[in-house]
């Protein structure tokens, strides 16, 4: 079984690999066409053309999950690349690629994002907030609401991500950062993930020798939490 598990991981890694050459030049073609580079657009054309570019982004973040997660089933020694992050940048980043989904949806922000900085891996970070407000905008219905926090309580910074989406049933609130595993309440209109997303986020916090935890927000949807060390011991 361990050795099918090994081929399922190292099949899983190669194809993710060679699909992200194609993927890049077609992201580069959407990219010069909804910036008008090849000539003027009308403006169902310059609707298609962002389409085109949303696609490509979030193909590229599922496949940048299946690779991940082959690392981890793999047991790839994985290293950070430790910096000095502003986690509040990160967010205003990671919110620029959904701001289309939620002004499709009339989502609204609340933001409460202390300038603190951690020290971890800049990629990683980005990985992990990505996938929090990711799933945040699938569930939040029409009109709904996300907050996205960062504080400080003693020696941890944590950011926490809530919406006014349906929640996760108690039950599943573990199993959800399980590989693969999809829980019984699903995004509306919205295409079927893998599956992957938290599990992938769950590692990266602890590669930071931090945490996710996940549970119901004062809205009545679900309250995800990234625990953070202010500083990583020396040895990370």
């Amino acid at each position: 079984m361990a050795d099918v598990d090994r081929a399922k991981s190292k099949f899983v890694a190669q194809v993710s690999h060679e699909l992200k050459t194609p993927l890049a030049s077609i992201r580069e073609g959407a990219d010069l066409m909804a910036e008008e580079v090849v000539g003027p657009l009308n403006a169902p054309q310059k609707e298609i053309a962002d389409i085109l570019c949303k696609s490509g982004k979030d193909l590229q973040k599922l496949i940048e999950n299946l690779l991940g997660f082959s690392r981890v089933q793999a047991g790839m020694a994985s290293s950070l690349h430790v910096e000095s992050v502003m986690l509040c940048h990160l967010v205003e980043e990671v919110l620029v690629d959904h701001k289309p989904l939620m002004m499709k949806k009339g989502i609204g922000l609340d933001l409460h994002l202390e300038p603190l900085i951690v020290q971890g891996d800049r990629e990683k970070l980005r990985t992990v907030i990505d996938n929090l407000i990711s799933n945040a905008a699938k569930f939040t219905p029409e009109e709904g609401r996300i907050g996205v926090d960062i504080r400080k309580e003693g020696d941890t910074i944590y950011l926490q991500v809530t919406d006014t989406g349906p929640g996760v049933v108690p039950e599943e609130r573990q199993r959800v950062f399980e590989p693969f595993y999809q829980g019984s309440v699903l995004a509306e209109g919205h295409v079927k993930g893998t599956g992957l997303g938290l599990s992938i986020a769950r590692e990266f916090a602890l590669e930071h020798r931090g945490s996710l935890d996940l549970g119901e927000a004062e809205t009545g949807g679900t309250r995800i939490r990234l625990n953070l060390p202010s500083k990583l011991p020396m040895d990370t």
